[in-house]
């Protein structure tokens, strides 16, 4: 009996954190798929520029590649100037996944670093590392090195 109020509590959890991404259905099935979804389920204020993007045979050619994300497919291709609504509603829905990504990496991150330099390790310490290990930018060493000037021992 203890077990079935718990499955109980855990499932009314479930429908309520989740009751959102439900609401907002359609609008999530339009960021995932713009050309292959019927006009009348998209919401209103997103139809005229879901009609124009379907029309736009260069677009359904560059999105059915699939050589991009979804993401990298709205940053680079859907223009703000001709498709704001959607380009807004994809930046919307991302930010919704990529910050929990992101939270999770940085987490996992800490704890390796965390593990490994414990006793050495100040907030700012960590803070310069996990900076360091969750970038995607790539240091350009050969520049860095050229930069750096000789120190003549005394």
């Amino acid at each position: 009996m203890k077990f079935s109020a718990a499955l109980v509590d855990i499932k009314l959890e479930f429908v309520s954190r989740f009751q959102d991404f439900r609401a907002s259905g359609n609008v999530l099935k339009t960021f995932a798929s713009p050309f292959t979804f019927d006009i009348d389920t998209v919401p209103g204020y997103l139809q005229l520029e879901v009609l124009e993007i379907k029309a736009n045979s260069e677009l359904m050619d560059i999105f059915n590649a699939r050589n991009n994300t979804l993401i990298e497919f709205y940053s680079k291709f859907v223009t703000q100037e001709k498709y704001p609504l959607l380009r807004k509603n994809a930046l919307r829905i991302s930010s919704l996944f990529g910050s929990t990504y992101i939270c999770e990496q940085l987490f996992s991150q800490m704890k390796i670093t965390k593990s490994k330099i414990r006793t050495r390790l100040s907030d700012g310490h960590l803070e310069n590392s996990l900076r360091i290990a969750t970038t995607k930018l790539q240091p350009n060493i050969v520049k860095l090195v050229d930069a750096m000037q000789c120190q003549p021992s005394h």
